[in-house]
């Protein structure tokens, strides 16, 4: 008995995605047969302990690996203290911005009334000159 598959009621860019996916793996799987073939390569497989060439660059492996970890956490905690310190330096300055807004517009009000009571004063005293006589 034989069946067949229907792709009634599915969704087109999914069915699209899912053979693009199939096609690349049935291309990669075609070359790596090809390049085989070629090259008279056979693909090695783990088949015990390693030979005494291979356990120091295990070991270094393993080393650098540890060290990397290592290099990859003191980085996270660098990143982690600068952006505590950039966050610290954004209030200080954004405190300081807000100072020097009232500082501005105390000088801005002071100014004002200065020149209003000058106007008065120029307004109310009438400047008489006087020149004697002789």
């Amino acid at each position: 008995m034989q069946q067949y598959i229907s792709f009634n009621g599915a969704n087109s860019s999914k069915i699209k995605s899912f053979f693009k996916k199939l096609s690349a793996i049935s291309d990669s799987y075609y070359d790596k047969e090809h390049y085989v073939d070629d090259f008279g390569i056979q693909a090695k497989k783990y088949e015990g302990p390693y030979t005494q060439a291979e356990i120091p660059l295990r070991n270094r492996i393993k080393q650098l690996e540890e060290d990397l970890l290592k290099v990859s956490e003191e980085r996270d905690i660098a990143l982690e203290e600068n952006k505590r310190k950039i966050d610290e330096i954004n209030v200080t300055l954004l405190a300081v911005r807000e100072n020097l807004e009232k500082l501005r517009k105390a000088k801005e009000r002071k100014e004002k009334r200065i020149r209003q009571l000058e106007e008065k004063i120029n307004n109310n005293v009438k400047v008489k000159s006087y020149v004697p006589r002789h």
